[in-house]
């Protein structure tokens, strides 16, 4: 126990050491206020993405790279678009499924789901249209019902497949 103490005892007596040094608290005051500083300006940068109404708005957002959110309503899906800034040449958009109108009910467990597309800088276009350039769960999740679909129709349809292959041999 009584190293425990003389182990707070040092650390204080090296902090009182260190603070009684002008030069020492004036980096330590310097080092608070630019931990502050760097707080605050995340929590703007994050926080401070406008909301659009309208795809103009969002397409000015994506042309500038600068941080808004969209929300997409078409006849099939309903996506929530997030420019979360450059990286490189690109702009980063996540795109989230917020849900599905039509289609099938194996496409329900893409609700909730995202990903992240790369637009080239000082463009526009919807994200998900050039699916190679995303990555995350929502994309692997709609490539996993693609091949499930084709391995079915495979399988719906290997008598036609093998018949025609034996023509073509």
């Amino acid at each position: 126990m009584q190293k425990g103490k003389e182990s707070d005892k040092i650390t204080a007596e090296g902090f009182e050491k260190f603070v009684r040094k002008p030069r020492n608290v004036i980096i330590l005051v310097l080092c608070i206020l630019a931990l502050i500083g760097a707080i605050i300006s995340g929590y703007f940068l994050v926080m401070s993405a406008k909301t659009c109404s309208t795809e103009a708005c969002f397409k000015t957002g994506v042309e500038k790279c600068s941080p808004a959110i969209y929300t997409a309503q078409n006849s099939d899906t309903a996506l929530l678009y997030t420019i979360k800034g450059i990286s490189g040449t690109t702009c980063v958009i996540n795109v989230r499924l917020l849900g599905i109108k039509q289609g099938s009910i194996e496409l329900n467990k893409l609700i909730g789901k995202d990903m992240d597309c790369s637009i080239t800088l000082g463009t526009y276009s919807q994200p998900e249209k050039d699916i190679k350039k995303c990555r995350g769960k929502l994309k692997e999740s709609i490539q996993e019902i693609i091949i499930q679909r084709m391995q079915s129709q495979i399988i719906e349809n290997i008598g036609e497949i093998s018949a025609k292959l034996t023509q073509v041999l």
